[in-house]
């Protein structure tokens, strides 16, 4: 989940690296086994120093970095990706000009901030200095030295010959938080930046609307990405025709408030929202349903599994789980969400490209796809790197380690067989109605019966939900 939040990945150009891109990921794990507070661990990532191919937070900021193009663009690139994930503020338009004319429809509070005010933020970044180093000799790859300046400041200063992506930038100027126009009161402006950012309230309410959205589906603000500023206080209602944001605005400052007293620890909130009445809710609905119960949460909301999910819900299901070696790991990996980046196992093609066609995406140009699809259908129908894991001995002599391999060795009852395949694809029983369906289309050939029954189970819509 957080790494694709960060998507600090290998392929992006070379900057990251396979060295890189292991510390992070290693990184996050220790997030969450330790259960580190996550203040600490965002300050880090904004405050990041030293080699990016021995220490893990700077290569979040490498992540950021625009090839090719001015400082002030990846200044600007990094801030927006801060404001987003950390205060749910997408700030991306109001770094290229000003909000009015442009985002009255879309974001009250970013309508009337100024592109001044952005260039205000972006300057606590502009006295970070990253150093591009090649790794080896044919500059394949590079890592960053990252430190901070003593002096300096945001100016509009570029090549004619390399502009950048963004409108022209007039002036120079010193930071100054857009939110509420706090200045630093030191020289280290990051650290600064990582003070106020997470002593703001909105992280609480950010970071929390973030994991609200991952176990609901939506968001008490949805987008997470989308937040509004000038319209979160119910006793200060903003002008019509806007209304209030989030649908409970009492919930997401009662989470925010739990957040923060558990020391921004991530796992008591998760854990908070697991046991909850609301998530344990049944995705049926008794009575009729109307969109309006949307916003109340009134039922689950299905989630279809993430590719690597899927993966690793059919290799487990077949009992046909494949190493998968890894540069840099010391033992191979059998899950698929164990894996650093989307463009692992670069040396298993066939369990890269079924992550592929599940829509794993790559972290950088391509988002994950998490939809259903006839495509997504029929490839799960027809696809022989799917269907052979749900073969037995005979018709798949290399698989014979196959859980309908498996059934076939013992002398197991056909009631029994069926209960185990359905346990172990859907993680339930089968119903009467399904016992007898199963039953009454036994083949003579117990292995291709074996086989049918697991192949339909992977192919049940409720194989690729969470429910």
């Amino acid at each position: 989940y957080f790494s694709n939040r960060f998507q600090v990945t290998s392929a992006y150009y070379q900057l990251i690296g396979i060295p890189g891109r292991n510390l992070f990921h290693n990184y996050i794990r220790r997030l969450i086994s330790e259960d580190r507070p996550y203040n600490t661990f965002v300050t880090e990532l904004i405050t990041a120093t030293g080699d990016t191919h021995r220490l893990a937070p700077g290569n979040f900021l490498m992540r950021g970095v625009q090839q090719g193009d001015p400082i002030q663009d990846t200044w600007d690139t990094l801030v927006n990706e801060i404001t987003t994930q950390f205060l749910g503020v997408q700030t991306q338009c109001v770094s290229c000009h000003d909000g009015r004319r442009h985002l009255e429809p879309i974001n009250l509070y970013l309508s009337v901030r100024r592109r001044e005010e952005f260039m205000r933020l972006s300057a606590f970044m502009s006295r970070m200095q990253i150093t591009e180093v090649n790794v080896d000799a044919f500059n394949q790859q590079r890592k960053g030295i990252i430190s901070d300046l003593s002096t300096g400041a945001y100016h509009g200063i570029v090549s004619p010959q390399n502009p950048g992506s963004r409108p022209a930038r007039i002036g120079t100027f010193e930071p100054q938080y857009m939110f509420t126009g706090e200045e630093p009161t030191s020289g280290a402006w990051r650290r600064e930046l990582a003070r106020i950012i997470v002593n703001d309230r909105q992280f609480a309410r950010a970071t929390v609307n973030y994991l609200w959205v991952h176990f609901f589906r939506s968001g008490i603000v949805d987008p997470p990405t989308g937040w509004d500023m000038a319209r979160l206080d119910p006793k200060n209602p903003p002008p019509a025709p806007w209304s209030i944001q989030p649908t409970h605005p009492a919930l997401i400052e009662a989470l925010a408030d739990e957040f923060i007293r558990g020391g921004y620890r991530l796992r008591p909130i998760i854990r908070l929202m697991a046991q909850s009445a609301a998530y344990q809710l049944s995705s049926r609905y008794d009575g009729a349903w109307k969109p309006d119960y949307d916003l109340y949460f009134a039922k689950h909301t299905p989630r279809r599994l993430s590719a690597e999910e899927a993966y690793d819900a059919l290799a487990t299901a077949t009992m046909t789980e494949t190493p998968m070696f890894v540069e840099g790991f010391d033992q191979p990996l059998e899950r698929a969400v164990q894996l650093p980046d989307p463009t692992e196992p670069r040396f298993t093609d066939s369990v890269r490209n079924l992550l592929t066609n599940l829509g794993r995406g790559d972290w950088w140009r391509l988002p994950p796809r998490n939809e259903g699809s006839v495509v997504l259908s029929l490839y799960l129908m027809n696809d022989s790197n799917v269907n052979q894991r749900t073969f037995g001995l005979q018709r798949g002599q290399q698989n014979s380690s196959t859980r309908v391999a498996s059934l076939l060795a013992t002398a197991i009852t056909d009631d029994e067989a069926i209960r185990q395949l359905f346990l172990a694809t859907l993680g339930r029983q089968p119903s009467d109605a399904e016992m007898a369906v199963a039953l009454r289309n036994r083949r003579p050939n117990r292995e291709d019966w074996f086989t049918d029954i697991q192949w339909s189970l992977i192919n049940k819509t409720e194989f690729m939900f969470n429910h």
